[in-house]
């Protein structure tokens, strides 16, 4: 049996395409300096919202997540101790619908981009033009 020990969670925002490698050490080195002890939900405020996907969470958290009533990600966030940082939006721009894809791959698209950026390109182009 393998267990898993970590001080914080990266909570996977699997439409934000725009994160690189680079970007993500160095969301991850702020949340470090931010939070030093490992004991809040470290999230990006951009343009005036928080944003709980693409942040990370205490493991700490875990269990007393585990434990809250409801689904909603900004009331389970109230719940919980958080630490709000300004970021700039690039990384946390959400890819919703077939036009901001389109956007996104117009503007921005590296294909050196680790997966889901690839495979979420190659179904694009595999289900015909956008």
């Amino acid at each position: 049996r393998c267990r898993l020990q970590a001080d914080r969670w990266w909570l996977l925002p699997c439409d934000q395409l725009a994160w690189t490698p680079d970007s993500l050490a160095a969301w991850h080195r702020a949340a470090e300096t931010a939070d030093p002890g490992a004991a809040h939900w470290v999230m990006a405020r951009t343009g005036g919202r928080p944003q709980p996907l693409g942040g990370f969470l205490a493991a700490s958290l875990l269990d007393p997540l585990s434990r809250l009533p409801g689904e909603a990600l900004m009331a389970l966030a109230d719940a919980l101790p958080c630490r709000l940082l300004d970021a700039e939006a690039a990384p946390w721009q959400d890819v919703d619908t077939r036009a901001d894809l389109a956007r996104f791959l117009a503007g921005r698209y590296d294909p050196r981009l680790p997966a889901p950026g690839r495979a979420l390109d190659s179904l694009v182009r595999g289900a015909g033009p956008l």
